[in-house]
């Protein structure tokens, strides 16, 4: 047992202590709580193994420091509470954790061919899997009408990988662009790609839909020093794509599909109690002291 949670890894226990002042009555009295305000950060009971997969935005190009949405998700995550691994057999950005399988110019189908490529390589299979794809497709106008079908074969050969079968799919739906061919086709796709999450997801798969539709606005945030990219997000951009990404894994954790899969972190058990002493005023001239007795246990 650990009296104090000082110099224990991040890892093993979060806990958040806040000092507020709770308002309320008792026995008609108004008082004032003057307390330690113990807010437990949840740590999540296994790691995120995570897969950036698609083309040139998951890849972070425009971003200023190379990472595109994954270092802001990434932050997201840990704050969370969870612990997280980027995987992917590429290398971008100046983050350290800096794994993405993104591929500029890629259209879905070549996305498919170098994921799936890929995926027999990577040392640690991922349980999360995040895919922006069809930008390209739709710039090239590239058989608009069938790219959820398309989308659909990809996801379906990840999950058909070995080690892969309990992997939870998000598929983000394109950004604004305000480039001609995009802007004509991105509505039929993510049309396509909001339909094909719902009926993947009633056959019993894990996947949900990161909705990108109203998280960015063409120019504000794709303007790098007054230029603005006609496709690919600033910092300030990807920043939004991630608190999109981060509510959907949220959304997927809450709903209980995503699972631990792949090598997790080693075994540890932490039992951590933290006392915290209050004083509450109840009324005129009363005082209650009161001790607060908090225990946290999280295994991994």
């Amino acid at each position: 047992m650990v009296t104090s949670h000082a110099g224990f890894p991040r890892s093993l226990v979060s806990l958040l202590a806040s000092i507020s002042l709770l308002a309320g009555s008792v026995n008609g009295y108004p008082f004032i709580a003057s307390s330690s305000d113990l807010l437990e950060r949840d740590h999540k009971p296994f790691e995120l193994k995570l897969w950036p997969v698609g083309a040139s935005i998951t890849w972070g190009q425009h971003s200023q420091s190379r990472n595109g949405y994954r270092k802001p998700l990434r932050d997201e995550l840990v704050s969370d509470g969870w612990d997280v691994d980027m995987v992917g057999s590429q290398h971008h950005g100046n983050m350290t954790d800096d794994n993405v399988e993104g591929y500029p110019g890629a259209t879905i189908a070549t996305v498919q061919t170098k994921a799936m490529n890929a995926l027999p390589t990577l040392p640690n299979k991922p349980n999360l899997v995040l895919i922006n794809a069809g930008t390209n497709d739709c710039r090239k106008d590239l058989n608009i009408t069938g790219a959820g079908d398309r989308m659909e074969k990809m996801i379906d050969a990840i999950l058909k990988e070995k080690d892969m079968e309990t992997a939870t799919i998000i598929l983000s739906t394109l950004i604004p662009s305000d480039q001609k061919e995009v802007k004509a086709h991105r509505d039929a796709v993510n049309e396509q790609y909001r339909k094909l999450v719902t009926a993947m997801s009633k056959k019993g798969t894990s996947i949900r839909l990161a909705e990108m539709e109203n998280a960015l606005s063409w120019p504000q945030d794709y303007t790098v020093d007054g230029k603005a990219d006609d496709t690919h997000p600033s910092d300030a951009g990807y920043a939004k794509m991630a608190k999109v990404w981060f509510e959907a894994i949220k959304d997927a954790y809450r709903d209980g599909i995503i699972k631990a899969t792949g090598t997790v972190t080693s075994p540890n058990t932490v039992t951590e109690v933290i006392s915290v002493e209050s004083a509450v005023g109840v009324g005129p001239g009363v005082e209650v002291e009161m001790e607060v007795v908090t225990e946290t246990i999280t295994v991994s």
